[in-house]
């Protein structure tokens, strides 16, 4: 699951168990980033991870959150896809 904002990667850190969120990701975030500059952060954020461990696993399965479809769409496009 992307994060999209500090405030999510704060939830997800804090409200999740099981799950933790490195400090060196939150701290790409800033609580007053425009919601477009959070959701360019967290997209390369899970490239970046997907990038590190793609040689390792057999797929990928990435939750859509709060229903921004547009950034799985870019993930994958990254990891995946062709350039436009």
């Amino acid at each position: 699951m992307p994060i999209v904002t500090y405030n999510n990667a704060r939830f997800i850190n804090n409200e999740l168990p099981g799950i933790t969120v490195p400090l060196e990701y939150t701290e790409r975030f800033s609580p007053d980033m425009k919601r477009d500059e959070a959701e360019a952060v967290g997209i390369e954020i899970a490239v970046e991870i997907a990038e590190s461990i793609k040689d390792y696993v057999d797929g990928f399965y990435i939750i859509t959150p709060f229903n921004r479809y547009e950034m799985v769409s870019e993930i994958l496009r990254r990891l995946f896809g062709k350039s436009d």
